[in-house]
């Protein structure tokens, strides 16, 4: 009998490695996705600024496509972070290590770039 969720069985579901899987797969699965909707946008813009002659745009873009890709190795830093400080549920550790891994460092990211061209003016 299924249960709706995935229609995975009932035996299979209560087992706690089919779970951590199930949710470990869906958390990769935002990842992705929050990366994957990121990635086309910004190396887009990146192609499209250097074939205009834009280097120090083309350079910003440059830096927030790595930021997007490296994504992947910051989730694997949060989420046992997150987990061996025992925030949250499990998952609620991964939805958030989803958002986290791509999100705040391309914040910060931004307040470097943005924050670099400010202090530039500000000087002169």
């Amino acid at each position: 009998m299924a249960t709706g969720i995935l229609d995975i069985p009932r035996p299979i579901l209560r087992s706690r490695r089919a779970i951590a899987l199930m949710l470990s797969l869906t958390a990769l699965a935002a990842v992705v996705f929050g990366a994957g909707a990121a990635l086309p946008y910004l190396l887009s813009s990146s192609y499209l600024a250097i074939k205009r002659s834009l280097t120090d745009q083309h350079k910003e873009w440059m830096i927030r496509s790595y930021v997007v890709t490296f994504a992947f190795v910051t989730f694997r830093v949060i989420q046992p972070t997150l987990q061996a400080a025992h925030i949250g549920t499990p998952l609620e550790q991964l939805a958030a290590a989803a958002w986290a891994c791509w999100a705040v460092p391309l914040l910060i990211t931004e307040l470097i770039i943005q924050g670099r061209k400010v202090l530039a003016i500000r000087a002169n």
